[in-house]
């Protein structure tokens, strides 16, 4: 009887293996994907380059080489800003600095080699992206990390960000409804897809968190809404979405979670909200409200920590 319990033990655990390697395949991409053609200074290409994508954030490198056409194509990079060297023996290592790559990305870039020997340097300015999506047809806009983190919004709720992103359009604000706008405190998460974007239903969204699906049954609804400090970015997809996205009849959302970092870095917060602290309302004090505002009274707390990890 034990024998056979020890068996049943080991059949469940590789099931639930396969399980979780299966859904690791069919998650969406949130990573990044650098392409391009490395080719020499009279235009013909270079097979057997070595391409090299360094993090600037934490270290990690990823490698491909240049097929026969003088192609090359690098995946699964986190979000980030990158240093990307191409060398060939008989060529001078090429260098393209700073790098942005942000969520759900696929970036071309297309470098010709110099005959020089030495190191070539090409510095891009890291708050720009200056890369030609030509690799996709859906259109996107993706709310950085700078915007997430000074923006104001009332009630620390990413999808209030949404409505920055043109196309897009709040249904409960448009039905005259402010009380129901997404990312208000009263949608208990459930409505905060209650967005429609370039003409597409309202709660016909698919929220992606890290590649999974955050969206529940009833009405498009969103599972988790992660705290504003723990999120390096997210994007809204529309138009005609690559092969991986599904389970939408309007738009996409995909949410990036921070990662680690060579240091270690956090926050502690407090986000504080008194009636006594803010302005009255127009309105309110059109009709002489000023001595009864409305009460609010609100203490958040949280905090948020991140770095490398040691492995013995």
């Amino acid at each position: 009887m034990n024998c056979l319990r020890k068996v049943t033990c080991y059949l469940s655990a590789t099931l639930v293996a396969f399980a979780l390697l299966n859904g690791a395949a069919v998650a969406q991409q949130i990573t990044a994907t650098v392409s391009g053609t490395i080719s020499d200074p009279n235009g013909a290409v270079v097979p057997g380059a070595t391409v090299t994508a360094l993090s600037k954030e934490t270290g990690q490198t990823k490698t491909a080489i240049t097929n026969d056409d003088g192609n090359y194509t690098i995946t699964f990079l986190p979000p980030g800003t990158y240093d990307v060297t191409i060398s060939k023996t008989g060529f001078g290592d090429t260098r393209r600095e700073n790098v942005r790559l942000e969520i759900a990305q696929t970036a071309s870039i297309d470098i010709t080699l110099g005959v020089a020997s030495g190191t070539v340097n090409v510095t891009v300015d890291s708050s720009e992206t200056p890369i030609l999506q030509t690799e996709t047809s859906n259109l996107e806009t993706t709310i950085e990390a700078k915007l997430i983190e000074d923006l104001p919004t009332a009630d620390r709720n990413i999808f209030n960000f949404v409505n920055l992103v043109p196309g897009t359009i709040d249904a409960g604000t448009a039905a005259g409804n402010p009380g129901a706008a997404v990312g208000s405190a009263g949608n208990r998460n459930f409505f905060d897809s209650n967005f429609a974007v370039s003409g597409g239903r309202a709660s016909s969204n698919d929220i992606l968190l890290d590649g999974v699906t955050n969206t529940i049954g009833d009405f498009g609804g969103v599972a988790i809404s992660p705290p504003q400090d723990s999120i390096r970015e997210f994007k809204v997809i529309s138009g005609v979405a690559p092969a991986e996205y599904g389970r939408t009849a309007g738009g996409i959302v995909t949410i990036a979670s921070k990662a680690g970092g060579n240091k270690f870095h956090g926050a502690l917060y407090e986000y504080f909200q008194n009636r006594d602290l803010n302005a009255n309302g127009f309105f309110r004090n059109r009709n002489l409200a000023t001595a009864n505002r409305i009460a609010v009274k609100r203490n958040q707390f949280g905090g948020a920590l991140s770095g490398p990890v040691f492995l013995p």
